[in-house]
This record gives C-alpha cells, sequence and structure tokens, in this order.
C-alpha cells in the first residue's frame, strides 16, 4: 500500500500527486457492474486507440457485481491499457492490438487480463516491474504500475503479468465479487 503522497510537474497542473494519494486512500466501496466498468474505460481509451491505429479485441464473459472503489478500478484498467498502446508504438500498424477479457477465475473472484503486441517484458526486468521509479519508458515515471497494484491489493485482490508466447505481455488481476449473500441491500451501480 502506498503510504505517501509525491508531487510531479507544476503545482498548477493536476499530475500524479493525486493519483499517488487516491491509491493510498481506502476510497470508497461501492457495487459496481464490472463488465460497465471496462466498457466505459476502453470509451475512454478509444482516441489512443485510433490515433495510434491499435487494433481491440474484447472477449467479456457475463457480468457480477465487484465492491470496490470503481474510480480506482478504472484507473487501473486505464493505466495497463496505456501502457499497452505505448508498448506497441514499435510495432507495423497491422500488427499494433490490445486484448482486453474478463473472466470468473473463481466463485469469488473475477479476473481481468489487458494484454498487447509489443515486446514482451525482458526476463531480468520482471522482478522491477511494481518497482516504484522503475521504468522502461524513455518519458516514463515508474509509479503506474506500483500504483496499480497497490490499488489491487488494497481491494483484496492479486496482480501479475506474464509474457506471452508469441509476443507482447498480458498483465492480470483480480477482484472479490460478490456473491448472492452479498446482495442483501446492496446498492448496484449500474
Amino acid at each position: 500500500m502506498l503510504t505517501r503522497c509525491l508531487t510531479f510537474g507544476l503545482p498548477s497542473e493536476r499530475t500524479g500527486f493525486e493519483i499517488c494519494c487516491a491509491a493510498g486512500r481506502p476510497g470508497t466501496r461501492k457495487s459496481f457492474w464490472r463488465t460497465r466498468l471496462i466498457r466505459r474505460t476502453i470509451e475512454l481509451l478509444r482516441s489512443e486507440l485510433q490515433g495510434n491505429q491499435v487494433q481491440l479485441h474484447v472477449a467479456l464473459q457475463p457480468d457480477s457485481l465487484a465492491l470496490a472503489d470503481k474510480a480506482q478500478v478504472q484507473q487501473v484498467v486505464f493505466n495497463l491499457g496505456m501502457n499497452a498502446v505505448e508498448a506497441t508504438q514499435n510495432q507495423s500498424a497491422g500488427q499494433r492490438r490490445l486484448e482486453l477479457t474478463t473472466m470468473h477465475s473463481h466463485a469469488a473472484e473475477a479476473l481481468a487480463a489487458v494484454g498487447d503486441s509489443g515486446p514482451g517484458i525482458p526476463e531480468d526486468q520482471h522482478g522491477r516491474m511494481f518497482e516504484a521509479f522503475w521504468t522502461t519508458k524513455q518519458n516514463g515515471l515508474g509509479v503506474g504500475l506500483m500504483i496499480s497494484r497497490s490499488i489491487i491489493a488494497s481491494h483484496r485482490g492479486r496482480s501479475w503479468f506474464a509474457n506471452n508466447v508469441d509476443k507482447g505481455v498480458t498483465f492480470r488481476f483480480t477482484l472479490p465479487i460478490m456473491v448472492d449473500s452479498d446482495l442483501t441491500g446492496a446498492e448496484a451501480g449500474r
């Protein structure tokens, strides 16, 4: 869990400061339909996907209610999506691909996966990917994956990644979902 806030950029800019603080706070947890959140995040990513000629492939399994801070989870999906877009930039336009998948990993947990067709992550860098201030990007800050992992962990979820068999990498995370006994009196954020 992130325990302190960091300021980046000019004081007048809305930059990493709010993001870092959000990752350290528990946030407001309400129930929401995870597939709807993914679809809304895709809309936020749409201009980046089109502008960078990245093909989007989406496979969303039947929906379930998650109990989490919706804004923080959306930040995770957005961050992973932007990382995927950036990772594909050295591929030819027809080979740039982002895959977004959701499924149930077991009865009380949902899995989301964000994969790309970029070069993947060299094995000697695997242990550093979630470290603060470590980045593979020329202009990266090295906080996005660390914040994403902190957010997922604060929601009792797990996050990890693996290189794809052919090319690219897929980041995955889980979140607890609400089961029938949890739905009594739950406010569904439809």
